[in-house]
């Protein structure tokens, strides 16, 4: 097991390290993270595993856009709109459901400034 203070002392040895040996750039950071620092950190606190196989677990969710977004609890107005920040957005009739006015959706902000509105596991248009 890696001792705590171990790490700790790794730690501002690095930062000792890039004190000396200052990148200027985003360009020269991540070229002595990539050629230098990762390759000593992995020498130094790799470990064998005790059984053989992946510690990785497949997905279960479908849409990793949805688990990997910003997401807000919104009550729909009676008019059938909900509000973000200063933005209103009107979310259309469904075949499923006459008004979601009352309702409590969940509001999906992606990476791409996209947005998703959910009730439940069904996705609702916003116009």
């Amino acid at each position: 097991m890696i001792c705590p203070v171990e790490i700790a002392h790794e730690m501002s040895a690095f930062v000792a390290r890039l004190a000396v040996e200052v990148p200027t750039t985003l360009e020269d950071a991540n070229q002595f993270l990539r050629d230098e620092y990762i390759a000593e950190f992995n020498r130094r606190f790799r470990i064998q595993p005790t059984q053989p196989g992946s510690a990785f677990l497949s997905c279960r969710h479908q849409d990793l856009d949805l688990v990997f977004s910003i997401q807000q609890t919104r009550t729909v107005a009676r008019d059938n709109t909900i509000q973000l920040g200063t933005h209103w957005l009107q979310i259309e009739r469904t075949d499923w459901r006459g008004s979601l006015a009352g309702c409590r959706v969940l509001v999906h902000e992606h990476l791409d400034d996209t947005r998703t509105i959910r009730y439940g596991p069904q996705v609702c248009r916003a116009l």
